[in-house]
Order: structure tokens, then sequence, then C-alpha cells
């Protein structure tokens, strides 16, 4: 029996007496964590605790004293702590905001703020002292990012939560401490008839539903779900993030908010990135594609009905297949497809390409032995990329800035798929600066070799390398344009400074190499000019700039180069990940001359 997704790992988790935090406690100890029920009501969460064979500990969330006893207990029964779950809440009668009365504020301030600022003051110190990676997880809600009339203060408590979370994720990061945030819609517990202000009926409900674009509530198991896929290894490079749980089941879920963060990513190569490949498989993927952004943004039950009514072609999503057969077949689209949703399938190709990566290298001899796939792949893989460079040519003309990020992602995705879809260049490049990184100026013969195949894989084809090299410049041009600054992205970026660092360095730049067409790479190519000179520039050669290098084509340009990478990565903040990225870049310019 496969071990589960949280084994090895002991939780605390508030609130888990009833409701969502019942329901994280027996998600939690099925994917074999071990959990520590805290809560007020001893009957109620003794009984939880003996269901998910943990421990129950009475907690008051509001004092620093129960927060240290918390602690204590859980490291007396497990020696260990991993996840942190601040899910005790509290709210008020839903009524006129003249009405709620001081109590009622200061409760649930109390209980939705100050329960998440003492349990870090307590347990971070913990993680910090012990020098082990964390994970605090806050149950939060929908109303703390769209609030409604009435619930203002609890609206608040939510916003203030959602908030402390993402500094905390930035302040931490560096610990790898990981801080999240689930919020739910409205859902079925103990508290929904104080959300409504009336008992809790289907009919009470229907308003509160209404609203919600799938048509029901959240469940506990909604909840569990998503915490645990937070908690879990899966997630460990997330961080900062607030799922929103309003989708009709746990598979939506993974597409829209997997593929949104870009298939995920973990950290391997020596100490610095290689994008791998997610943990959701396509077949998981729901059949549609997301509606249009002004239905899937409509601010309440009436704006989307009326929405709707005025643009019933685009009231649901179109439906994935065929989006995805029209674009690699290169046939016009026939449904209309969002911005986002064809930065879904996008990374949907993306996705395609590197399982046909991994496909091949998995054949060589040095691992299954199995005759080569490559030439067998090379049609399926022109006809991927193609589809890739379609999907992009119907994005250029962003009318939101959700829209341009969802098109500089795809643009950087679309660029980067060129690059490491060209035999085994990316490949021999990663090696070779892995190595130099590593250990130094000091040579081997594995390294000369290397170096000596990159030589000779840009000279044989000099045109597939030019054309290379424009994807990597054009993915600079993205990110002088505007960058998203997630790991992804700029883990691209890296990609393509080293591929740009890489070329300069053994690119062998002919004699007769001024006598060609002189052009800009880092400039976005929108524009027909521009498009016709890149075909030109392929073709026949000639000097290239990107950024401050004159001629990225030479040698003596790599300083350029890694001076221009640095004042980049110096832009971007994501956990110190670019800085980390500009060292190596420094790095491997001073040690590989």
């Amino acid at each position: 029996m496969a071990p589960g997704r949280l084994e090895g790992k002991v939780a605390i988790i508030t609130g888990a007496a009833s409701g969502f935090g019942k329901g994280i406690a027996e998600k939690f100890a099925n994917e074999g964590g071990k959990v520590v029920v805290a809560d007020l009501s001893e009957e109620s969460g003794t009984a939880v605790a003996k269901e998910v064979g943990g421990i129950f500990v009475r907690a008051d969330v509001t004092k620093t004293a129960d927060w240290e006893k918390l602690l204590a207990e859980t490291l007396a029964a497990y020696g260990q702590l991993d996840i942190v779950v601040n899910n005790a809440g509290t709210t008020y009668t839903n009524k006129p905001t003249e009405e709620v009365t001081e109590a009622e504020f200061d409760l649930v301030m109390n209980v939705n703020v100050k329960s998440i600022y003492i349990s870090t003051q307590v347990l971070v110190r913990y993680f910090t002292k012990e020098k082990r990676p964390g994970c605090f997880l806050t149950i939060a809600s929908t109303a703390g990012t769209r609030p409604r009339p009435r619930l203002v203060w609890y609206n608040a408590s939510k916003g203030a939560a959602i908030t402390a979370t993402k500094s905390l994720a930035v302040e931490y990061g560096p610990q790898q401490i990981r801080f999240n945030s689930v919020s739910p819609v409205f859902g079925i517990t103990a508290m929904s008839h104080l959300f409504l202000g009336k008992p809790d009926t289907p009919e009470n409900r229907a308003g509160f539903v209404a609203t919600v674009p799938l048509g029901r509530p959240s469940t506990p198991e909604d909840v569990a779900n998503a915490c645990c896929y937070l908690a879990s290894d899966e997630a460990s490079f997330i961080t900062g993030v607030n799922i929103e749980l309003n989708i009709r089941n746990d598979t939506m879920s993974r597409c829209h908010f997997s593929f949104s963060w870009d298939c995920l990513i973990d950290v391997y190569f020596s100490g610095f990135q290689i994008i791998q490949r997610g943990a959701v498989d396509l077949s998981e993927l729901p059949s549609r594609l997301p509606c249009s952004d002004s239905l899937w943004e409509a601010q309440s039950a009436n704006a989307w009905a009326a929405l709707k009514s005025r643009s019933p072609s685009r009231s649901q999503g179109a439906m994935l297949s065929n989006v995805l057969s029209s674009t690699i077949s290169g046939r016009p689209l026939t449904e209309h497809v969002s911005m986002w949703g064809k930065r879904l399938c996008a990374q949907i190709i993306g996705r395609l390409l590197w399982d046909l990566k991994q496909l091949e290298t998995l054949s060589t001899p040095e691992y299954c032995g199995l005759p080569s796939l490559f030439k067998s792949h090379q049609q399926s893989k022109a006809a991927l990329l193609q589809g890739l460079d379609s999907l992009l040519s119907l994005m250029t003309e962003p009318c939101s800035t959700s829209d341009l990020v969802s098109y500089n992602i795809s643009s950087l995705l679309c660029h980067y798929s060129h690059m490491y879809a060209a035999d085994d260049i990316m490949d021999i490049i990663l090696f070779i600066v892995r190595n130099v990184v590593s250990k130094g100026p000091s040579s081997d013969e594995r390294l000369e070799m290397a170096r000596q195949r990159l030589t000779a894989a840009f000279k044989a084809d000099s045109k597939r390398a030019r054309r290379l090299l424009w994807h990597a410049g054009q993915i600079v041009a993205v990110a002088n344009e505007y960058l998203v600054s997630a790991p992804c992205e700029i883990m691209r970026l890296f990609m393509a400074y080293i591929f740009i660092l890489t070329f300069a360095k053994y690119s062998s730049c002919p004699a007769d190499h001024y006598d060609g067409v002189r052009i800009r790479l880092d400039v976005t190519s929108h524009h027909a000019d521009q498009r016709k000179a890149v075909t030109e520039w392929i073709q026949q050669g000639g000097p290239a700039q990107i950024g401050s290098a004159q001629d990225v084509l030479v040698k003596a340009s790599t300083s350029s180069i890694t001076r221009d990478a640095h004042a980049m990565f110096q832009r971007l903040h994501s956990w110190g990940l670019a800085e980390k990225f500009a060292k190596i870049l420094q790095c491997f310019e001073n040690n590989e001359r």
C-alpha cells in the first residue's frame, strides 16, 4: 500500500471538534498524518481525536498560554510539529453593521485574527530554533476577498487573515516556513445560521448559494482536500497563496488552481531550479475550459444571470478537446475561449511536450535501453510547438492586467518549450553550468566533451541555433515588458539567460559575421516588420543585441549579459530565488572563461 501524502507529518488543527476542522482532521489522518485536535469542546474534541487516532488538547486560541501548552503536548506525544491549521473561527449574526456590539467585534477579531498572531508568535520560534520546515494553513473565507453587506467585521477579519498569510509567506520563506490560506465559499457548518441571519434551511440558503457559480455550498471535504494538498510535499514550493473554494469538485479545483500556477514546480539541480512534472494528470482535467472572464468575475447572481442572457454562447467554457484539437491541427477556433482558457491550453500543451521529452530520455541506453523515440516524436513535437505558437498569436491584444498576465505566462512557456524541445541542447547546457558552478574552473573529460558537443551543435545548424537564441531573447523581452514574478516564470528567465550566456561562449562566431543583418532580440515581435527582420536574421545571421550586449554572438559580450541578468533579477523578489539565480550566473561567468 502506498504511503499517504502526509505520512510522517504531525499537524495541529484548531477548531477540529466539528465542521471544517473535523473534516481536515479526518483527511489528514487518512493520508497518514498524526493529528492534534485543538478545541474548546472537550467532549466533541476527544471523540474526534479518538476517531482519527490522534490526541486532544483543550485550547482557547486567543490565549498565548494555551498555544504554548499545545506545542508542549504535541512534542511530548509525537516529538515534532510540521503543520499548523488555524481553522478556529467565529462570527456574529448577520445584521446591520450599526447593531454589532463591541463584544461581538472583539470576539470576531480575537478568534479570527489574534489567534493567528499568537500561533505565529509561539510556533514560528519552534520552527526557526529547530531549523525545521513548517507549514501554516489559515481557513479564511471568500468574504475576505468578495465581501458582503451586514457581515462587515467578519469580512474584515478574514481579509486581515488573508493579508497576514501573504505577508508571513514573504517574511519566512527563506526559513522554509510556508504560509497559505484556504477560503471556502458559504458552507454547511454549525455557524451557517449566523451567516444567514435566520434558520439554516434549503430555502434560506438559496440566496447565498445563488452567488456560487457552481450552485452548491462548500463542504468539509472540499476544504480538507485543499488543505491536504497545501500541506503535502506536492505543494512544497507553494507559499503566499489563497485558494478560493467556489468550484464544483476536486477535479475542477485542480485544473483551475494547479494549471493556473503553471503546473507546479519543485526545486532540484545542485541548488538551483529545473521545472518538474506537475502532480495533476491530464486525464483528471474537466471537459470544459472556464467560462468567459466577464461571467466568472460577476459580482452577484443577478449580474451573472444578466450577462449570461446577453451572451449565451459564453455562459460555459468551450470543450477542452475541441480547442486543443483545433489548435494543434492549425484549424481556427469555433468557440469563444477566454484569455485564461488559452493560457490553460498552452500549459496543457507544455505538459505534453514535457512528457515526450521524458519518454525520450527514459528510452536511452543508460535507462531502459529501448530503441530511440526521438525520431518518432519529431512530428508530434512540431505539431505541439505549432499549436503553442498559434495560441500565442491569439493572445497578443490583452484588454486587462489579468489578460496581460495570461499572455506573458503563455509567452514564456511557448518560447521556453521551443528551447527545451530542441534535441538535447538544453540538457548539455545544464550539464555544463551545473558542473562549472559546483566544481569551479577545473575541468574533466566529460565536461570538455560536453563543451565540444555544444559547440558542434551550434555550428551544425546555425539557423536553428539562431532561432533558439531568438526564443531566449523573447523571454527577456517579456520580462522587460511585464514579468509575472512567480517561481516558474523566474526560472524560465534564468534558463533564457543561461542559454544566451552559453551561446555567446560556445557559438564560434564566423569571420563574416558582421556582413549579416543587425537585429535586436529582446524586443517583442508584435509587428510585421519586426517579424520579417527576425526571419531574415535567422536565415542570414548577423549581429544580435540583447540588453546592453551589442552582439551576443561574440564571446566578449558575456560580461554585459551577466550584468544585465543581475540587474533584471534584482528587480524581482521570490523568496530569495531571483537572488540565487543571479549568483549562479555570476559564478558561471567567473569560472567559465
